[in-house]
């Protein structure tokens, strides 16, 4: 769904108009809260986490109008876009604020 998102901006992505700034924005508001949805209930397994780490990258080439036959690498996209890789860091991030909530709510059970 979050790709279908991505690919339903491409009019954005496309317009000279639109500085990288609010495409960047509009990258993580629209399509990462898409894809982040129910994050707090996944198991991440490495594979899985490839997998997230490729659709990021696939996020940042789509937004540039980079193919990957142009053979770029995952570096000179992000340093293009003055950026770190993000998505994974942010979904732990999700993962344990929601294991806290849950920790918390069985004290207050428990006590």
């Amino acid at each position: 769904m979050a790709r279908q998102k991505a690919v339903e901006l491409t009019t954005i992505w496309k317009d000279k108009n639109v500085t990288s700034v609010l495409k960047i924005r509009v990258m993580k508001s629209m399509v990462w809260a898409v894809f982040r949805y129910g994050v707090e209930g996944w198991t991440l397994k490495k594979s899985h986490r490839n997998r997230i780490e490729s659709f990021e990258m696939w996020c940042w080439r789509k937004m540039l109008g980079i193919s990957w036959k142009e053979h770029c690498t995952n570096i000179s996209i992000l340093e293009e876009i003055g950026l770190e890789r993000e998505l994974m860091g942010k979904l732990a991030r999700m993962k344990l604020q929601y294991f806290g909530h849950v920790t918390r709510e069985m004290q207050e059970i428990w006590h």
